[in-house]
Formats: structure tokens, sequence, C-alpha cells
């Protein structure tokens, strides 16, 4: 029995593995899951190698904010090849990461018999349940054609201090839980070809997102504007429309919305 007392270890996830995968590194605490694995691609680890901490002591999520990683979470990094996953290109690998956070948290729930649990997307790297931040994620080039996705889900608890802002997904779970999220992270994320299908990763992406048809605040490093989300382009873009009736296509940035 696995419980939060006693550390994972990658024979609580290989038997939960339904593909073939890389190699996977579990440590108590690091400084960030992404800097490792950034440090082991750079020695030559291979698409589907991954990178687990129970704490990050300077975890970062998207324009260099500071990303809460305190027990109870599952922190992890794969180094990620687009074109072997199926992408044609790596502007969608956040996408897909994204989409195979929630049919991951899908199918754990569905596991422990809880049918209420129903993950959205905030473009463009950003998980939600119940109105609640519980996953960000951080994609960096390392070199090639080589990516390392970086995903932090708040699992069993929340961190302190974000009341109202950040949530759990599985709230007070214990026992096999993170091993069983890891390893479905894994079946969906890395197998060959899995997201070939451009089109059916937009239509899902598109479905699981809750700002599309809102008003949302757009923030820019020059710029803070309001407009309606309309769509995801084909370059996983969004685009939004602003009062006066101009469209723009927006392939970063950060939008919020009042929920």
């Amino acid at each position: 029995m696995l419980t939060l007392d006693r550390l994972l270890d990658e024979q609580d996830i290989r038997p939960l593995l339904k593909t073939q995968t890389g190699r996977i590194h579990i440590y108590k605490t690091l400084e960030s899951t992404n800097i490792t694995a950034k440090a082991l691609a750079a020695d030559g680890a291979a698409h589907g190698d991954a990178v687990i901490a129970h704490t990050q002591t300077a975890g970062r999520g998207r324009l260099g904010r500071a990303f809460a990683s305190p027990r109870g979470g599952l922190y992890m990094s794969v180094i990620a090849e687009p074109r072997v996953m199926g992408l044609s290109s790596a502007t969608w690998i956040t996408a897909a990461a994204a989409v195979a956070v929630c049919r991951a948290v899908e199918n754990v729930a569905g596991t422990l018999g809880l049918t209420d649990v129903k993950p959205r997307v905030k473009w463009v790297n950003d998980v939600f349940t119940d109105g609640k931040k519980v996953c960000g994620i951080l994609t960096e080039a390392v070199g090639g054609e080589r990516c390392v996705v970086g995903i932090g889900v708040n699992v069993s608890s929340a961190p302190q201090g974000l009341d109202g802002v950040a949530g759990a997904v599985f709230q007070g779970a214990g026992d096999g839980v993170h091993a069983r999220l890891a390893a479905e992270l894994l079946n969906l994320l890395t197998p060959r070809g899995a997201w070939a299908d451009a089109r059916a990763l937009r239509e899902e992406y598109k479905a699981r997102m809750f700002i599309l048809g809102k008003t949302v605040t757009v923030t820019m490093p020059d710029r803070t504007f309001q407009a309606a989300a309309i769509d995801v382009d084909e370059e996983g873009r969004l685009i939004v429309e602003k009062p006066c009736g101009e469209r723009e296509s927006l392939l970063y940035g950060e939008v919020s919305v009042k929920l």
C-alpha cells in the first residue's frame, strides 16, 4: 500500500504502464523537475524518460512565475519529441499535455468510483476542476527536436495560502493515487503516434476549454486588454475578438476570466 508517508518508487509505477516508456527518475526533493530533466536530456536521455519529485524548492510556471510544490502533489517532467508523438508542430505539445492530464485525471477518478471530477482547460497550460487550478504545465525546448514537458498536479492537497484559487484533484487521497496518475500520464502522453490526428487533438482541446465564448482579460508583455475568446486555430493560437470587432491570434500571453 502506497501512502504519502512513503516515497514513490519506480516499481509502484512500472506495473501500471501499458506502453513502452523510458527511465523513471524519482527524487524526494528537487529544485525543479524541468531543470533536472533538461540536464538529463543534455546527457543523452531519450524520449519518454521522466523525472518525478515529491517536492520542488524552486518550481516554475510560465512567464517565470513561482510554482508552489508542496508534498501532496505530483511533479513530473517528461522528455518528449513532438514528431515521435505524432505532432506536426511543437506548438501543440502543451495542448497535448493538457488533454493528457484531463484524460488521466478522469481515468484515475474512474478507478476511485468518482464520477463528478470534470477537469477543464484554460488556454494554454492550466487545468481546473470546480473552478480552481489543479495543474500547471511548462514546456521548454532542449535543443534539436526535443522538449521537456513539466506537469505539476495538486493531487491530494492544495498549496497553503492559495484558498479560493488552487484546489486538489483528489483531496485527501492516499494509497496509490500518485502512482496511478503518473502511469496514466506516461500511458497517454508519450506513445509513438498518439497525437497524429491533429484535428481530433484540436477539437478535444477546444471542447475541454472553459473560456471559449467568454470575455477574457489578455495580458501581454506590453499591453492588457479585454476581448471575447472565439476559437483556437490550427497552430494552437487563441483567437480573440476585441470590442471594436478586430480579431487577433495569440501565440503567447496570459488570459484570465471570472468564474
